[in-house]
């Protein structure tokens, strides 16, 4: 984040950081305070299984079901995914689903290690 912002300040750029619980959550002040100097940078914390953070807003559900609730189109985005192999496919579903051309969608899946 620190990088794509430092070359094109300007951009706009949408993070939805989606966990189990608050406690779950990492560099949530860094990703705040970035929010705050770069207009175009939203954060957006999702909690799958708490309701609230205290002292911080965050979303509760999953992040492709906020995604879909902010964007109407993301026609000419690129969008990064990155998780478990289930909550990837629910994105790419997500990303078509706003029209995003499916070579822009970029995904990482986790997988478990069976050493």
């Amino acid at each position: 984040m620190e990088t794509a912002l430092a070359r094109a300040p300007e951009r706009e750029v949408l993070l939805y950081h989606g966990v189990r619980g608050a406690a779950d959550l990492y560099d949530f002040e860094v990703l705040t305070g970035l929010a705050e100097a770069h207009p175009g940078f939203s954060f957006v914390p999702v909690l799958s299984h708490e309701s609230q953070r205290e002292g911080a807003f965050c979303r509760t559900g999953f992040p492709t079901d906020s995604f879909l609730a902010d964007v109407a189109s993301a026609r000419g985005w690129s969008g990064w995914l990155c998780g478990p192999p289930a909550m990837v496919e629910a994105g790419v579903k997500a990303f078509k689903r706003r029209r995003m051309a499916p070579r822009m969608i970029h995904r990482e899946k986790f997988t478990p290690n069976d050493v």
